[in-house]
């Protein structure tokens, strides 16, 4: 069984790594070829549907996941009832995409054809309720060999786009398109498995038992995607798609690095539990070698990229973004809160503490909607990644408020000190201690 479950976190790593190289070679291009004005204008188009998209998943994953495992033979019922869930969540963001680029834009050239294309492709998001059933079986190697098809011909006709001088429309076109092959990628996948659509079947029931419990989730879900897309939206509106484009070009080399700690966590998680219950002190050892780590990581993957942020951007996207360089030498540094954020949020999932990330979240939203507000008019993009550190560093520290998690924003402040260093330079023997406790106890 720990063999199975290292080996499903694999294929879920090789996913995440795969779409992070994919994205970064994609945005050089669309960067260098689009110029800061029609960059900007896709990555507002983008941010806007990542942003509708939250309201999808009126049926969560994590309680998806959950009914499915605790019920495999009722599969076709649950996963018909969440698709249903999802097509009505999916009609939502559509009009809601739609709409938001239609007011942002109302003269730009295609704003209706644009605006139906981007609305199109969330309705294909449903299909994300397969990925779902291959998780909860183990199965993320079937997942990630479905969904590779449509990321490389992406990529690839992104590329061709682009040096071709595509409009922006047809870039959009092809946001749908994929979306809709890797829609249709999941059906046959799941068809591989032996698996039939003739059961699937809704139920007001399974329905009713997946709207209660995923509601608080999609709430939380949408407040995130806020927090994490808002800054483009309010730019485009303050400052223009050349601004916005200077800001995504800079934002994209920085947020490259953020599936680092998101796969470390994920590596991490069973050895945490496992050390929790075992052995609290090794588990308390653990986590402050965590949080050094990470911390120190983060801060030199921004000394480093502070150092050659403009000579960077250059190269990479050409001399139009050589102003992206100031905002890229500012807004790595969002790295440290975000490395440090995400880690915590591992152990506050093993600790039972999950909805202090509901305050994180609202609170960082709060905080970086009024510094944008203040910021922006004045210093466009450059204030946006001020903004961006301010809230991102507000919003992981905040656990400091709750006696029950204020130890771990000690661990934190501790990471970011000389005792951090200490802490790295120990043997991280504690962690195959607690992999091969797990895989005896198996």
């Amino acid at each position: 069984m720990l063999r199975r479950i290292l080996t499903n976190m694999g294929w879920s790593s090789a996913e995440q790594i795969t779409r992070m190289i994919v994205g970064l070679i994609t945005s050089v291009w669309l960067t260098r070829c689009l110029g800061p004005h029609q960059y900007g204008s896709y990555n507002l188009i983008v941010s806007t549907a990542a942003i509708a998209a939250a309201f999808i998943p009126m049926a969560s994953d994590q309680i998806l996941q959950r009914e499915l495992i605790g019920a495999p033979q009722r599969s076709g019922e649950l996963l018909c009832s969440a698709f249903v869930l999802r097509i009505l969540g999916a009609a939502v963001a559509s009009c809601l995409v739609v709409t938001i680029i239609l007011a942002l834009r109302p003269d730009q050239p295609s704003a209706k054809a644009i605006a139906a294309f981007a609305g199109l492709a969330v309705l294909f998001n449903p299909a994300e309720v397969i990925t779902v059933w291959f998780s909860s079986n183990l199965n993320a190697r079937a997942t990630f060999l479905a969904k590779l098809p449509s990321i490389l011909a992406s990529l690839c006709l992104r590329i061709v786009l682009a040096l071709f001088g595509a409009p922006l429309l047809a870039f959009v076109a092809l946001i749908w398109a994929e979306a809709a092959v890797t829609g249709l990628c999941l059906a046959l996948a799941y068809r591989t498995e032996r698996k039939e659509f003739s059961d699937w079947r809704s139920t007001k029931n399974a329905i009713s038992v997946l709207w209660r419990d995923s509601w608080p989730l999609l709430i939380a879900g949408l407040l995130t995607v806020l927090y994490l897309k808002i800054d483009v939206v309010m730019l485009a509106a303050i400052r223009g798609d050349g601004e916005v484009g200077l800001y995504g070009a800079a934002t994209r080399l920085s947020e490259v690095w953020f599936a680092i700690p998101m796969i470390v966590s994920l590596t991490l998680q069973p050895v945490l539990f496992s050390l929790k219950s075992a052995n609290p002190d090794k588990y308390q050892y653990t986590l402050r070698s965590v949080y050094a780590s990470m911390a120190w990581i983060s801060i030199a993957l921004a000394i480093a990229t502070s150092f050659v942020a403009t000579p960077l951007c250059v190269a990479l996207f050409g001399s139009k973004y050589e102003p992206s360089g100031a905002v890229l030498a500012i807004h790595i540094w969002s790295a440290v809160p975000i490395f440090l954020g995400v880690t915590s949020t591992c152990f506050l999932i093993v600790e039972n503490h999950v909805g202090v990330t509901i305050y994180r979240t609202v609170i960082g939203l709060a905080v970086n909607v009024g510094l944008n507000l203040l910021l922006m008019p004045l210093n466009g993009a450059v204030g946006a990644a001020i903004a961006t550190v301010i809230s991102y560093t507000c919003a992981t520290f905040v656990i400091a408020m709750f006696p029950a998690t204020r130890h771990h924003a000690l661990a934190m402040i501790r990471a970011l000190s000389p005792l951090g260093i200490l802490d790295l330079l120990k043997p991280m023997s504690e962690i195959g201690l607690g992999l091969s406790k797990r895989r005896t106890a198996i």
